[in-house]
C-alpha cells in the first residue's frame, strides 16, 4: 500500500470517527436532566419549571433553539468548558446525555 492510500484511509477513518452517528441513540435525555439539574442549574435555567439562575447564562431553552450546526458543536464546547464554569469533568457518556437533553428541549414544528 502506497503512502497516498494510507494517508487517504487515515483521513477518512478520522473523519468517520469524528461524524456524528448512531452514537446519539445511546444517550439519555433524562440522564442528561439530572446531570444538568446537578451541575448546570446554578448557573443556567435548566428546566422549565426552575425559579432563578444568572443573568449571564443562556437557559438550556434558548440553547435548544440554536440551530442543528450549533448544537452538533456544543459537546467540543463541553469537553472544554469556559472559565466561568465551574471546575468539573464531564465524560463523553455525561456530555452525550445533557447534548440530549437539551436537545430535548428543542421546540417541535
Amino acid at each position: 500500500m502506497n503512502w497516498k492510500t494510507r494517508l487517504t484511509i487515515a483521513v477518512w477513518g478520522a473523519v468517520l470517527a469524528a461524524a456524528p452517528g448512531p452514537a446519539h441513540a445511546l444517550d439519555d435525555a433524562s440522564e442528561g436532566k439530572r446531570l444538568a439539574v446537578q451541575w448546570c442549574a446554578s448557573c443556567h435555567l435548566v428546566t422549565p419549571d426552575q425559579a432563578s439562575a444568572s443573568a449571564d447564562a443562556p437557559p438550556f431553552m434558548t440553547i435548544a433553539k440554536r440551530s442543528e450546526e450549533a448544537l452538533d458543536r456544543l459537546p467540543f464546547f463541553l469537553t472544554d468548558p469556559h472559565p466561568k464554569m465551574p471546575n468539573f469533568s464531564l465524560s463523553r457518556q455525561e456530555i452525550g446525555d445533557i447534548v440530549a437533553y437539551i436537545r430535548s428541549l428543542k421546540p417541535k414544528p
